[in-house]
């Protein structure tokens, strides 16, 4: 998706692992963060004045957390970025890496209709059947 060639282009795409290999979504409620201190950065990116929403968030002990706190910038007209201690709640999609480290919230209306595998991937797929 446009949003993650973004990130990678940030180099910000290589301190995450993909979300895990089943093809189960999160709901939104089963917050794969949930009681871990982590660092994280809520990005609102805007293409063609529609927005979208992310947020990424890494355990705080991991190696890779300074590496998001130092790509966690935003860019002008495109991106803002905001870094923090955890993401928002209301997260549609909750995407957590295959250790456990790390995790990918989506905020847009629709999104939860996905699964996590499908998120990750580079082709647009169409909705999971709810």
């Amino acid at each position: 998706m446009k949003k993650l060639m973004i990130l990678a282009a940030l180099g910000t795409a290589a301190l995450f692992t993909a979300c895990g290999d089943d093809s189960s979504s999160s709901a939104a409620s089963d917050d794969p963060m949930s009681g871990k201190s982590v660092v994280s950065c809520d990005m609102v990116t805007t293409f063609g004045g529609v927005e979208s929403h992310t947020c990424m968030a890494i355990a705080a002990d991991n190696a890779a957390a300074e590496g998001l706190k130092s790509s966690c910038a935003s860019v002008e007209g495109m991106m803002t970025a905001t870094q923090g201690t955890g993401c928002p709640s209301g997260a549609e999609l909750a995407c957590p890496s295959a250790d456990g480290s790390s995790a990918e919230y989506f905020y847009d209306q629709g999104v939860g209709g996905f699964t996590c595998e499908q998120m990750s991937s580079e082709e647009p797929a169409a909705p999971a059947a709810q």
